[in-house]
């Protein structure tokens, strides 16, 4: 799911949540594009709302051993946690 911003030349008096969205905790907030008042055009020539959508997040999978300091195997992960214990034990 990627967050929507809809951009609505001229508001409706409901607006729809994306099937995505409902039924979930989710933040709206309506705030003026125009700042000058004019007068609203015919109801019945209303134009689709603009959808503008996130670019995809990177999977995690992605990321797992990009970082400074990250191990390139598991047997690397398992010599660290060896000579961390021992560290302790002395």
């Amino acid at each position: 799911m990627n967050p929507a911003r809809m951009v609505y030349e001229n508001a409706p008096a409901f607006i729809p949540v994306p099937a995505d969205l409902q039924h979930r905790r989710v933040e709206a907030i309506f705030w003026p594009l125009d700042m000058a008042v004019q007068p609203l055009p015919d109801s019945s020539a209303q134009t689709p709302p603009k959808v503008q959508s996130a670019p995809p997040a990177t999977p995690l999978s992605q990321l797992i051993g990009k970082g400074k300091g990250c191990f390139d195997s598991a047997a690397d992960i398992d010599a660290f946690i060896r000579a961390e214990r021992d560290a302790w034990a002395r």
